[in-house]
């Protein structure tokens, strides 16, 4: 057995010991549905009571950008999954745009019971600073989405395993998720993905025309 397959093995046990504490975050996590793709409205009317940005929260842009694009993400979700190409051709169309992308969470854990860890997991691979590669591998082989796999999958990125697996074992984003998660119920967030593009509010694996189109009318303004 190699060293980093070592690594792989004793980190996937040490999160298997330590699923009871992520479950114990479960009733503090509401179920909530999966809505369709199509649902969108302005915020205009309604009292936003939560924070819609995070100082906290992953980016990828320009720290000064005119346009934030929100996305509250559950990685067991379908929806999240089917929305993950139509996000990652808006990134690259907007790159050299005043547009940035930030990442919150919001795991539904009574129908996606992984979706905790696999979110803790993606914020230990910002550490190494490759949370979009791995954010990538969560929604491209979602069905493969273990305890275990979680492990496998920072390794098979190259990370440094050792620093992932201490951060698994911690918990270590468990706080931050959880004000992801009282953000976004106070946004009125009853599924994912929810996206805030500034304050324009969609909801579901809208199409990509649809994000586009909220984007260039922020852009607009």
């Amino acid at each position: 057995m190699s060293t980093q397959q070592l690594f792989a093995f004793l980190g996937s046990l040490i999160v298997i010991l330590g699923i009871g504490g992520f479950l114990t975050f479960q009733d503090r996590i509401l179920p909530g549905k999966n809505p369709s793709a199509t649902s969108a409205r302005k915020n205009a009317s309604t009292p936003i009571d939560g924070a819609i940005q995070s100082s906290d929260a992953v980016t990828i842009g320009p720290d000064q950008a005119t346009v934030t694009v929100v996305e509250f993400i559950d990685f067991q979700c379908p929806f999240c999954r089917a929305a993950h190409p139509t996000l990652a051709r808006i990134m690259d169309e907007y790159k050299d745009r005043p547009v940035r992308f930030m990442f919150r969470h919001f795991p539904i854990i009574s129908i996606h019971p992984l979706a905790l860890p696999a979110s803790n997991a993606s914020l230990c691979a910002n550490e190494q600073k490759q949370f979009l590669p791995y954010y990538d591998i969560l929604y491209t082989r979602q069905d493969e989405i273990s305890l275990a796999n979680l492990v496998i999958f920072a390794e098979s990125l190259g990370l440094n395993l050792r620093q992932f697996n201490a951060c698994l074992a911690e918990k270590r984003y468990e706080s931050l998720i959880r004000q992801d998660v009282r953000d976004g119920l106070n946004l009125g967030l009853e599924g994912t993905p929810t996206w805030f593009i500034n304050d324009t509010r969609l909801v579901g694996a809208v199409p990509y025309e649809k994000l586009k189109e909220a984007i260039e009318q922020e852009l607009k303004k």
